[in-house]
C-alpha cells in the first residue's frame, strides 16, 4: 500500500481491483482510509510479524499478494500463488486504460523514486509496458 501510495496509484488501483489486507497492515501503514477491504487476522503465535500475518491470510485465502518484499514474493511462488510488486500493477492500470501513456510516464517517475528495483525488475516492467503498448 505504501508504495502504491507514493506513486498515486492506490486509488486507480482498487477502482480497477478488489484490494484486501489485514487490520495489522493499515495499522503500520496508518492508511486508515485505504480503498481496502480487510481479511481477518489468521491465529499466529505471539512472535508473528505483520508480514507473516499478512501472508497467512493470503494464503489462507489463495489470494494475489502485492507487495514490494522480495522474501514474501518469494513465499507467494513457493506456495503457488499469484504475486505482483507495484511497477506490475501500474502496468496493469494501463493495459486496463486506467492511464493513458503519458499519465503512466509520470507514475513510473513517483515508483521509480519511492522504490530500488533491481535492473532485471525494470527491464521485465519495461518490456511489459512495450507489449501493453503495442496492445492499445
Amino acid at each position: 500500500m505504501i508504495v502504491c501510495n507514493k506513486a498515486e496509484i492506490l486509488d486507480a488501483l482498487a477502482a480497477t481491483c478488489t484490494l484486501y489486507t489485514i487490520q495489522p497492515v493499515v495499522d503500520e501503514t496508518g492508511y486508515s482510509d485505504a480503498p481496502v477491504l480487510l481479511q481477518p487476522v489468521p491465529a499466529a503465535g505471539t512472535a508473528a510479524t505483520v508480514d507473516d500475518l499478512l501472508f497467512a491470510a493470503v494464503l489462507k485465502e489463495q489470494l494475489p499478494l502485492i507487495s514490494e518484499d522480495r522474501t514474501l514474493l518469494v513465499k507467494a511462488a513457493d506456495h503457488g500463488l499469484a504475486y505482483y510488486n507495484a511497477l506490475m500493477m501500474l502496468n496493469l492500470l494501463l493495459l486496463r486504460r486506467r492511464l493513458t501513456p503519458a499519465a503512466y510516464s509520470e507514475h513510473a517517475r513517483l515508483l521509480q523514486r519511492a522504490t530500488r528495483y533491481s535492473a532485471e525488475v525494470q527491464h521485465f516492467g519495461q518490456a511489459v509496458y512495450r507489449q501493453i503498448l503495442k496492445q492499445l
